[in-house]
């Protein structure tokens, strides 16, 4: 028709041809935590190859202007950081020494972390070597694109890492008096982590118990001495026997008798 060819792509010298630019990875439509790095990998290949330098120039429909940068030749690897939330277009334009150009582009998505302040307790207070510890979420984060909101839990025993231990609850076989139990709670949306919340609480002395006590015998008279039978000592906390006896006649208190036994002076 008498008209021209395209001048950014003319059939004739390669050397002005464009170049051609493919992004590798990521995937289109990929999805990244908020405030993670994107590595973003491409090639840049031209009809007669590529001039050095290389000038590449990444932009976003969402925040605008993101980096240029001069590389020495093709695979590049790039990393964009601080974009913000929601989904973005970015476009790479490459540039070689010969100012041929071309471009790619590809869809990300920067996933917003659940926000809000998470608090936790820690129960029962004050605990014993007797009961388990339970994190106790008291206000729970929300996340601001609607997505179910868990919890990753983090315990420490003295400042040491429990990494047996990654549920709310820790069972009482693992705790021992005057223990310092600790437990970081982070939200997280499945992408992205909030804000953590930390709780602590030290182990306290569990008292001991008998499983029954008895006076033998049963019955006597004013010259029968009596003994007290203490029976089912235990201790969670491991402590040897230690007893005291307190003797009361006619629920009176007998002061000077302090032994299992109590003779008919007392009484």
């Amino acid at each position: 028709d008498g008209g021209s060819p395209d001048a950014s792509f003319p059939t004739g010298d390669p050397a002005l041809q464009g170049l051609d630019v493919t992004v590798t990875a990521p995937e289109s439509g990929a999805v990244f935590g908020d405030s993670a790095p994107i590595e973003v990998t491409l090639t840049v290949d031209g009809v007669d190859g590529v001039a050095s330098p290389l000038t590449l120039r990444w932009t976003s429909d969402r925040d605008g202007d993101l980096l240029a940068e001069e590389t020495s030749g093709s695979p590049v690897s790039t990393v964009l950081s601080g974009l913000s939330a929601g989904a973005h277009i970015l476009e790479v334009t490459a540039t070689d020494a010969s100012e041929r150009q071309g471009s790619a582009s590809l869809v990300v998505v920067v996933n917003r972390a659940p926000a809000g302040l998470t608090l936790v307790s820690l129960l029962p207070e004050p605990p014993t070597t007797s009961d388990s510890l339970e994190a106790l979420i008291t206000q729970a984060a929300e996340d601001p694109e609607g997505d179910a909101v868990t919890y990753t839990y983090q315990w420490t025993v003295d400042e040491v890492p429990v990494d047996d231990v990654t549920v709310a609850t820790v069972p009482a076989v693992l705790t021992g008096r005057g223990q310092v139990w600790s437990v970081t709670v982070t939200p997280t949306d499945g992408i992205s982590d909030g804000e953590p919340a930390t709780a602590a609480t030290e182990i306290v002395n569990t008292a001991p118990s008998l499983t029954s006590v008895q006076v033998l015998p049963s019955a006597g008279g004013t010259v029968t001495p009596f003994g007290c039978q203490a029976l089912g000592y235990e201790d969670p906390d491991g402590d040897p026997e230690e007893l005291t006896f307190e003797w009361t006649v006619n629920e009176i208190p007998v002061s000077a008798a302090t032994t299992p036994d109590i003779t008919g002076e007392h009484y």
